[in-house]
């Protein structure tokens, strides 16, 4: 396992009058703060067929080529240990990118 290691916040956002449920990964390591970068972070469209926010948020990571190494819970949230530096917003990004490039040739 790798000395330095990426924490990244998995937490439920409950359902509003004009969105549903979500679920919200934030990095810990691009917080936003005064001497970082913008806040890194991603909300997904909660599935209820996985129904789990942890497994949404650990699926999503694996799926964008995050090696989860541990999670950790908290009474609100869940924490996801990954060994990539990677921004989450680059990798919503090249997904997006990917859905757009297969709804107009796929």
């Amino acid at each position: 396992m790798p000395c330095n290691l990426h924490a990244i916040k998995v937490s439920f956002l409950g359902p509003t009058n004009y969105r549903g449920a979500r679920v919200k990964l934030a990095s810990l390591r691009y917080n936003g703060g005064e001497n970082s970068h913008k806040a890194d972070t991603v909300t997904l469209g909660y599935d209820y067929q996985i129904g789990n926010t942890l497994e949404q948020g650990t699926f999503w990571l694996t799926e964008h080529g995050y090696i989860v190494d541990c999670t950790a819970e908290a009474p609100d949230f869940y924490i996801v240990i990954v060994e990539e530096f990677a921004r989450l917003a680059d990798a919503a990004v090249n997904d997006q990118a990917v859905r757009n490039w297969r709804n107009c040739y796929g």
